[in-house]
């Protein structure tokens, strides 16, 4: 890493919350100039590195974090064959714990205390844990992430932090948490800024949560009972109430085009690993893989 301040630093993350905080925290370490950043899902992560590494752009940056995400073993064996280097992967779910055998990959599920998410870890590897309100918006992050927000502080801060990312939009959103950030401003301070907004937009989601309910399809699929929804916004929250609503559901099935997100809140159900199985990934209950495209278009020909 030693190029860190001659070059600038490229950032592959994930598309949601925990991959755009791994976007602020890059942009608020080595300045937001410094930072040339892509958001990826799992089925477009592995073909644009591939193509990065061999078209040997990677050589225009000081240093690569792949964040929030995996790469198959294909793209691993590339980059430990060409760049190894330079690249330093940052990962939480348990999908990716077998990219440990590489050196410049770090995945980690859980912390000291509890789970941790991407945006902490690259907090932690870049030794700046100094800055309150940056070490503030990471925890939020993280809490939304892990779902630990409900499950252990009951502090809603975090999934009003989610909300706003998605009612803003990545560019507006990046911009004035850096700005809150940099002028040590705290989470709160930032949600207590769109309250009015984001107390009409919960009733908007309770309401979008108890008619999806009523059109939930429940199908038997390899020894699990699923519930099938189709549903464009608020999949982490409607997955969650969908599936306290049908307890009898192993888990939550989210269709949106061709993006599927899986939720379940049963122990003994891994969405990670079901997400595995369709090139996907995520934690184990809370995951999503892309269907691809033919295959949505085959099945249209042959019901219609």
């Amino acid at each position: 890493m030693n190029n860190f301040l001659s070059k600038t630093i490229k950032v592959f993350t994930h598309t949601d919350l925990d991959g755009v905080g791994c976007e602020i925290v890059s942009k608020v370490i080595f300045g937001k100039e410094s930072v040339d950043c892509e958001l990826h899902n799992y089925d477009t992560i592995n073909a644009r590195i591939k193509e990065f590494i061999d078209s040997q752009e990677y050589k225009q940056y000081g240093h690569i974090f792949i964040t929030d995400i995996r790469v198959n073993e294909e793209v691993a064996e590339l980059i430990n064959n060409t760049c190894a280097d330079v690249v330093t992967l940052l990962d939480h779910h348990k999908t990716a714990l077998s990219l440990n055998k590489y050196k410049w990959a770090r995945v980690e599920i859980e912390g000291d205390l509890e789970l941790t998410s991407g945006t902490e870890l690259l907090l932690l590897d870049t030794w700046c844990t100094h800055i309150k309100s940056l070490n503030d918006w990471v925890e939020n992050i993280k809490r939304w992430d892990t779902w630990l927000w409900s499950t252990k502080y009951n502090d809603i801060l975090p999934k009003q932090l989610n909300d706003l990312y998605y009612l803003l939009g990545r560019e507006v959103f990046v911009k004035e948490a850096l700005n809150c950030i940099n002028n040590s401003r705290y989470v709160k301070d930032f949600i207590l800024k769109y309250k009015q907004i984001l107390d009409i937009n919960q009733r908007q989601i309770e309401e979008y949560i108890q008619s999806k309910n009523k059109s939930i399809i429940k199908i038997d699929r390899n020894n699990y009972k699923v519930g099938v929804v189709f549903a464009d916004k608020h999949h982490s929250e409607l997955g969650n109430e969908l599936s306290k609503l049908n307890k009898d559901c192993d888990y939550i099935m989210i269709i949106n085009g061709n993006l599927v997100s899986l939720r379940t809140i049963k122990d003994n159900v891994d969405c990670g690993r079901i997400a595995e199985t369709h090139n996907g990934g995520g934690h184990q209950k809370a995951a999503g893989f892309t269907i691809d495209e033919d295959k949505i278009l085959g099945f249209i020909k042959n019901t219609l």
